[in-house]
């Protein structure tokens, strides 16, 4: 969260105005994005995806719901598309792009690794992508729920430490990643598990 944090702050900074033009040229890597999250919403809620677990579940939520889910994804998936922001994203933030070395009872050395979707943003999407991906797999492996539950702790605190802030880019992110990922992964669950991810999302 700390490190999360102050690739932010530099990114948002006039150090980092170089850089925020450089990533905003990855074109690529913002479509990328844009279609893997908020671009698979609605079709993972309306049917339209082809994940048989989740027929009905438009119906479930309600055409209110649908219809305002929809207004916040089209919103977010334009933003991310038009490089909406104001600094650096790491961009892919989620545990298996970490690479740790170990000393002898402890953390030597974190590395940070698959930098090809780096683009400019709001910094709290890289805290949700990285605590939705934990939240999937508490979701599927309980046994993964201490260790998850202090991994997202760990980087909330970390990344917001004493700053009071608006949580909801991050929380929003959360959501999308339990919608757009979490269904798709092959965790060999069931069929209620599957929709009880998608309706906590």
């Amino acid at each position: 969260g700390s490190f999360l944090r102050a690739l932010h702050v530099w990114g948002a900074s006039t150090q980092g105005q170089e850089a925020r033009t450089f990533v905003s040229g990855n074109v690529v890597g913002k479509e990328a994005v844009s279609l893997a999250t908020y671009g698979r919403v609605m079709e993972t809620l309306d049917g339209t995806g082809g994940l048989v677990a989740l027929n009905g579940i438009d119906a479930e939520l309600g055409k209110e719901r649908m219809d305002t889910i929809g207004r916040a994804s089209d919103i977010m998936y334009k933003r991310i598309r038009n490089g909406h922001g104001d600094t650096v994203l790491m961009g892919d933030f989620w545990p298996g792009n970490l690479l740790v070395k170990m000393g002898e009872d402890s953390v030597e050395r974190l590395f940070l690794v698959d930098w090809e979707v780096t683009r400019p943003g709001v910094g709290q999407m890289d805290v949700g992508q990285f605590c939705g991906d934990i939240r999937v797999l508490m979701h599927f492996c309980e046994r993964t729920r201490e260790s998850g539950n202090a991994a997202i702790c760990g980087v909330l605190e970390g990344y917001f430490a004493d700053e009071e802030v608006d949580a909801g880019i991050t929380l929003m992110q959360v959501g999308t990643h339990l919608l757009s990922w979490g269904p798709r992964l092959d965790y060999e669950a069931t069929r209620e598990r599957k929709r009880s991810l998608v309706l906590d999302g």
